[in-house]
């Protein structure tokens, strides 16, 4: 079971913008740990919770829990999708270990400066928790729950930034994954691919191969469109 939440951002992201898009996580994350935590109360299961957390630089996959900083494969598994090899896993006991997971992460994703935006996110970045549970008066049998929090960079325009060099090669890859996510999402809402099961582009960008679980099956996906507030505004909510 697959539940995936995406935060899309505007292109002139403040900081405002950024600690809405980590409430969001680590509300969802205090919440998984309590729903687990009135699970284990009937002793009849165990369950275990782990971590991982990759950015999407340049149409690159970079891990952001390992120091190594290597990029990493994408491969074709038996469970016919698509997964990212040698991926580190944290394993997590409570939700602030979780949140301490993903501040770590989050640490490591690639940023830079424009004239619009004084820290903007040069990547996408997929913050997966899965949740794995044995049930004890059952044998072999193992259920798992993946839960994928995807936050997109903006879609840009250098006539606005005034990226030049590698910024300008960071933002034409930027909105071409951006495309290929519309052209995705276009194409499994149209009439045809309903009836006559259309080709979906989805291996036109690494975003959209790793988030095709996430759009089909037993998944449940949720987008959120964080918008921009004025500085008074945000001053006062901060």
């Amino acid at each position: 079971l697959f539940f995936f939440l995406m935060i899309r951002r505007p292109p002139r992201s403040t900081h405002c913008i950024s600690s809405a898009a980590s409430d969001v996580y680590k509300r969802q994350l205090i919440e998984i740990y309590k729903q687990l935590e009135q699970k284990r109360k009937d002793k009849l299961s165990q369950t275990s919770v782990s971590c991982s957390m990759l950015q999407i630089y340049s149409e690159k996959i970079y891990d952001l829990l390992n120091k190594q900083n290597k990029e990493l494969r994408i491969r074709w598994n038996r469970q016919e999708q698509f997964c990212v090899e040698n991926l580190y896993s944290v394993d997590c006991k409570s939700a602030k270990e979780a949140i301490e997971v993903y501040n770590s992460g989050i640490g490591n994703r690639v940023m830079a400066t424009h004239k619009l935006n004084i820290s903007s996110s040069r990547s996408h970045t997929i913050f997966t928790v899965t949740v794995r549970t044995e049930c004890m008066n059952q044998y072999n049998n193992i259920i798992m729950g993946r839960l994928q929090l995807v936050d997109l960079a903006g879609s840009e325009k250098t006539s606005q930034t005034g990226n030049e060099g590698k910024h300008f090669k960071e933002s034409v890859d930027i909105n071409k994954s951006l495309l290929a996510l519309r052209k995705v999402i276009l194409t499994l809402s149209d009439n045809k691919y309903r009836e006559d099961k259309t080709f979906v582009p989805y291996r036109d960008s690494k975003l959209t191969s790793l988030l095709k679980h996430c759009f089909g099956g037993n998944s449940f996906c949720l987008m959120v469109r964080l918008h921009e507030m004025v500085d008074s505004v945000c001053g006062a909510v901060g």
